[in-house]
């Protein structure tokens, strides 16, 4: 059993035809859920006539290894912002494949282990996973719209790490402070990043540009050199394989979970 808090914002218009729907109603009800989510439950607890209208939801102390959250994206196809706070959800793929109108997720301090599974929310343009224990950005490359990611104080060590950054052609905004490899890099971390990966231009809320500049050291080589120009090479050799190789994960997923009906834990790939 999970005590859950549904914060959700209504929309009145069309999904399809307006781009920015106005809320127009905004409810909080604290209530106990058991096992899984359903849309009688929802429903009964907010009082909407259809969750065809919820474009927000909240959920507070849940915790995906009790309640399933598969269904979510199915009951509410319009859901465009979803944000779990105090909450459990240790992988993306526990909240399911019907996610693909979503476009900002918070999932900070959830005790989230990968990004996995994240390519079946197609749509993405913000992910908050801050507070986390995540190792590895590379699932991110198949997200086509995302521009910002918030992955503060995770595990992000490796500098290996650093090509999959250049893939995401869109991301132009991305928080690694806290991490590992901040301190690995020591005083050329924006610098190594603002050269391994073009497209970001604020990085920990910072610009890129000036703050590189400043914190130059007139190229001077460090104990990360080479293996920054091995991993900016390997980023351009390989790039187009691996964005290749991420799309064919995500077909396959969604071709073996597109008739799929979430009773209990999501079904893992």
């Amino acid at each position: 059993m999970v005590s859950v808090l549904l914060d959700i914002i209504i929309i009145d218009q069309d999904p399809d035809i307006v781009t920015n729907p106005t809320p127009i109603i905004r409810e909080e009800i604290k209530e106990e859920i058991k096992e899984y989510v359903t849309e009688e439950k929802i429903i009964n607890l907010t009082g909407v006539k259809s969750l065809y209208q919820v474009s927000y939801l909240n959920m507070t102390t849940v915790d995906s290894r009790e309640s399933s959250l598969g269904s979510i994206g199915k009951l509410c196809p319009n859901i465009l912002q979803l944000k779990f706070t105090s909450s459990i959800v240790p992988s993306i793929r526990d909240l399911g494949i019907f996610l693909h109108r979503l476009e900002i997720l918070w999932l900070n301090d959830c005790q989230l282990k990968e990004l996995d599974g994240i390519s079946s929310i197609p749509s993405l343009r913000e992910l908050y996973v801050a507070f986390n224990q995540i190792s590895t950005f590379s699932p991110l490359i198949s997200l086509e719209h995302l521009f910002l990611v918030d992955l503060e104080n995770n595990n992000i060590s490796d500098v290996w790490e650093l090509p999959f950054l250049s893939l995401c052609k869109k991301l132009t905004h991305l928080t690694l402070s806290g991490n590992p490899i901040q301190k690995e890099l020591g005083p050329r971390y924006f610098e190594e990043i603002a050269q391994v990966a073009s497209n970001i231009k604020f990085l920990d809320d910072q610009p890129v540009g000036k703050r590189s500049l400043s914190k130059s050291h007139n190229n001077e080589e460090t104990m990360f050199s080479t293996e920054i120009e091995e991993a900016k090479k390997l980023g351009s050799e390989v790039g187009i394989d691996l964005q290749s190789t991420a799309k064919q994960k995500s077909n396959l997923l969604d071709t073996k979970n597109k008739d799929a009906i979430f009773c209990g834990s999501p079904a893992r790939v």
